[in-house]
């Protein structure tokens, strides 16, 4: 963004909130909201890049303690210790870790890193006990929210309130790369991930379904068949159970997911991700008839908008990907997009014809963008809503039915 004026610097000193951090090691990484600075060091200051190759990036120029002027709502603060300051040495991977926090108005927090166990932990109280003259002292060391990335962000995470985050990351709302999901395992051995977490034993709480058996218990024959390869039974009892019939809570679950995975390499939150974008887009006919999953009066309208909103997601995340994705941190996922994207618009095309007229505007509205990203970003071809059903890409295959989540064979 241009230089703030003063006007514009005092309305957001009085309103915004504000991040302190101290210890961090020099050379450490350091990060907002997905935005990082590649060379951190304490006496250097975080100024925005005018650069146009590095849009996101920072230059240090003066002595840095924090981040000012920050936005009312949620915010990722991360960090990654400088390799040469880390106990596994300067040849391995930094494992970057963060705070996952929602921001009220002027909200102030203290971070400080501990080198002992290379961990942040936050000063209890000592927000409330920062005034406006001690942070003026430190306004020339304070870098300012980055704010050319604000509108991403929250498209990136509307949907993610403060209960998700509590349920996830608990009281701490702390995480690292190296965080697994309670219950998960590594779809392509089996195996649990042993990799040490910085934040010790904690693991992250993403709500736990079957994929591979996406029926209810006592279904046979017929029930089974149908549940195998459409998800709708699992999804509406996942939303009906521990989320309490809110579907878009699920959709926030997406968005904690992606976030972990894009700005903290969390292969554990990639895992998660995949299984939540796999059962919202396999799930056909929950969009037909919502009531016969979720028993609340509001059904039909909750699981609609929520599809709409998570067309709006996707075009924002397949976005905000890094150019070389696909052949660097995640090998084969575009061809997972694209299987779960056809899969998606596919059902939205055969329900459509029993939504309202305004809710179809929304979701054809929704999938016009998400068509344009693809396109713009990746040169993807997706056709429209209005079409055939099995006609919105080239080919119309039959739906692969295998693949790390098939359904499992069972004895009735």
């Amino acid at each position: 963004m241009n230089r703030l004026t003063s006007e514009q610097a005092q309305i957001l000193f009085e309103c915004g909130g504000f991040i302190i951090l101290t210890s961090l090691p020099e050379s450490s990484e350091f990060g907002i909201d997905g935005t990082y600075v590649p060379d951190y060091s304490p006496a250097s200051l975080l100024v925005a890049c005018s650069n146009n190759d590095h849009p996101d990036s920072f230059h240090l120029t003066r002595r840095f303690s924090g981040v000012k002027f920050l936005t009312p709502g949620i915010h990722l603060i991360s960090w990654s210790p400088a390799a040469a300051s880390s106990t596994a040495g300067q040849s391995a991977i930094p494992l970057r870790s963060g705070l996952i926090h929602v921001f009220k108005p002027k909200e102030r927090i203290v971070l400080s890193y501990d080198k002992e166990s290379e961990t942040v932990a936050e000063t209890l109280g000592s927000g409330e006990l920062i005034s406006d003259d001690h942070l003026k002292t430190l306004d020339a060391e304070l870098a300012p929210y980055p704010f050319e990335g604000l509108d991403r962000w929250k498209a990136l995470t509307r949907h993610i309130s403060q209960d998700v985050v509590q349920t996830v990351l608990g009281p701490s709302e702390r995480v690292d790369g190296m965080m697994q999901a309670e219950g998960e395992e590594d779809v392509e051995d089996g195996k649990e991930c042993r990799a040490r977490s910085a934040t010790g034993h904690q693991t992250m709480r993403f709500p736990q379904f079957r994929l591979k058996r996406s029926w209810r218990d006592g279904a046979i024959g017929e029930e089974v068949t149908r549940y195998a390869r459409d998800k709708s039974w699992l999804l509406g009892d996942l939303i009906s159970s521990p989320l309490d019939s809110h579907p878009r809570a699920l959709l926030g679950h997406l968005e904690l997911a992606f976030i972990l995975m894009l700005y903290l390499s969390s292969y554990s939150a990639l895992l998660v991700y995949k299984r939540l974008l796999l059962l919202f887009c396999r799930s056909s006919r929950i969009l037909v008839s919502p009531k016969d999953y979720i028993a609340t009066a509001d059904a039909d309208k909750a699981v609609r908008g929520t599809y709409i909103a998570l067309v709006h997601t996707l075009a924002t995340q397949i976005t905000s990907l890094p150019d070389s994705a696909f052949e660097t941190e995640l090998p084969e996922m575009d061809v997972y997009y694209l299987d779960e994207i056809k899969s998606l618009g596919n059902n939205l095309s055969t329900s459509l014809e029993g939504w309202a007229e305004s809710e179809q505007g929304q979701a054809r509205q929704a999938w016009g963008k998400l068509r344009g990203c693809a396109k713009d970003k990746w040169d993807w071809e997706i056709g429209d809503l209005d079409l055939t059903p099995n006609r919105l890409f080239d080919d119309d295959d039959e739906e692969d039915e295998g693949g790390e989540f098939a359904p499992v064979v069972v004895e009735i």
